[in-house]
């Protein structure tokens, strides 16, 4: 009798527990609208040293890319606030090309 009733009970809560459990369907919502940003606000902002990257980010608020500090793959950022940040890959993202702007080319994975 006892065996039983367990048996009822634990198969009245495992159906209760499933009913409970189901998922819930809802209307995907649409996605908000994004405002364009100009290209000269999102271009990133890159300083040879860390000194003038430190001034320009205090400066203009946004955060800047300190050059002498960049790799094949690294870069450090130092933010308005002076917090720094490293960015790290896993591969390499970039080389040396002396041609180029600011003495590094990104590699094209497009190929």
């Amino acid at each position: 009798m006892f065996r039983r009733a367990l048996w009822v009970l634990c198969s009245v809560a495992l159906i209760a527990g499933m009913g409970v459990a189901s998922p819930a369907w809802a209307e995907p919502k649409d996605p908000a609208p994004v405002d364009s940003v100009p290209a000269e606000e999102t271009a990133e902002v890159v300083r040879p040293d860390w000194t003038s990257a430190v001034v320009t980010a205090r400066a203009q608020g946004v955060p800047v890319e300190v050059l002498s500090e960049r790799t094949e793959t690294t870069r450090v950022l130092v933010g308005p606030d002076g917090a720094v940040t490293e960015e790290t890959a896993f591969a390499a993202v970039r080389f040396e090309d002396e041609s180029a702007e600011d003495g590094w080319r990104d590699i094209d994975t497009t190929l």
